[in-house]
């Protein structure tokens, strides 16, 4: 009886005020406790600006590379994980982990869809501009959709690059329709 008793309030802990499930950050077993803490931080900074969407992006993985990975992070859409390379600075793996967060839920929320071309206006791009493919990686919609969820959870990115511009405007549309303004 006990086990049930414990199955159920763990469900209940998902759920919004609203009833609702919340998604949940999932943690692989090899991620080690400073960066269980702070991904568990950035998950709630992130969760905090989307919390009227939580209801539709899924739930989604953090899997620690040790040094192997070429990239900082990926996405890995059919799994909903996120690889993330470490060792790094706690800026850079948070700066990371938004980033990729941003690309779940582009990934798995279904009305991610009616935020876009709202997005490309805002950013100045073409309505016909592939969502997902450009010729560079600064001038794909994608992208600059993941470095402006980076400014709109944390404030600023870490490493700016002069190539890939983000409006005030896009950053103020992430975060009305984080928490369904728009």
């Amino acid at each position: 009886m006990g086990v049930v008793l414990a199955a159920v309030l763990a469900a209940v802990a998902l759920l919004s005020a609203d009833g609702r499930r919340n998604a949940e950050l999932v943690m692989s077993d090899d991620v080690p406790d400073d960066l269980r803490a702070l991904a568990g931080g950035v998950w709630a900074g992130f969760v905090d600006v989307f919390e009227a969407r939580q209801d539709c992006f899924t739930d989604v993985r953090l899997s620690p590379v040790w040094r192997t990975l070429e990239d900082r992070a990926r996405y890995v859409p059919e799994r909903s994980v996120i690889e993330l390379r470490v060792p790094a600075t706690a800026a850079l793996l948070s700066d990371s982990l938004v980033h990729e967060f941003a690309h779940h839920v582009e990934h798995t929320c279904p009305a991610h869809e009616s935020v876009r071309p709202a997005f490309l206006a805002a950013q100045g791009l073409s309505s016909e501009s592939d969502w997902f493919d450009a010729p560079t990686w600064a001038e794909t919609p994608s992208e600059q959709w993941a470095e402006t969820v980076v400014v709109a959870v944390l404030g600023s990115r870490v490493r700016p690059r002069s190539d890939l511009v983000i409006s005030p405007e896009a950053t103020a549309l992430v975060t009305q329709w984080g928490r369904g303004e728009r």
